[in-house]
C-alpha cells in the first residue's frame, strides 16, 4: 500500500504536542477547574436545598389537604343532620296541619 509508505513520523511534532497538551492541562487544572468546580458545587447545594424545601412544602400541602378533607367531611355530616332535622320538622308541621284540618272538618 503506497499510502502508508509515505507517512512520516515527526517526533518533534509529537513531543511539542504532548508538551502543549500537558501545559494546557496544568493551566486549566490550576486556574479554570477550581472556579468551575466551585460553581458546580454551589449549584448542587442550591438544588439539594430547593429539593428539601420542596419536600417540606409537599408534606405541608398533604397535611392541609388531609385537614381540609376532614373539615369537608364534617361539613357534609352537619349538612345531612340539618337536612334530616328540617325534614323531621317539616313532617311535624305537616302532621300538625293535617290534624288541625281534620279537627276543623270534624267540627263542621
Amino acid at each position: 500500500m503506497p499510502q502508508f509508505e509515505q507517512i512520516e513520523v515527526f517526533h518533534s511534532l509529537i513531543f511539542w504536542s504532548l508538551v502543549s497538551f500537558a501545559l494546557l492541562f496544568f493551566l486549566l487544572k490550576k486556574f479554570a477547574f477550581p472556579p468551575i468546580l466551585e460553581v458546580l458545587e454551589e449549584r448542587e447545594n442550591k438544588i439539594r436545598s430547593e429539593i428539601g424545601d420542596a419536600e417540606k412544602l409537599r408534606q405541608e400541602a398533604e397535611e392541609l389537604k388531609a385537614g381540609l378533607g376532614r373539615e369537608l367531611k364534617n361539613a357534609h355530616e352537619k349538612a345531612n343532620i340539618i337536612i334530616q332535622m328540617a325534614g323531621d320538622e317539616s313532617k311535624k308541621i305537616q302532621e300538625k296541619s293535617i290534624q288541625e284540618t281534620q279537627a276543623k272538618i270534624r267540627q263542621m
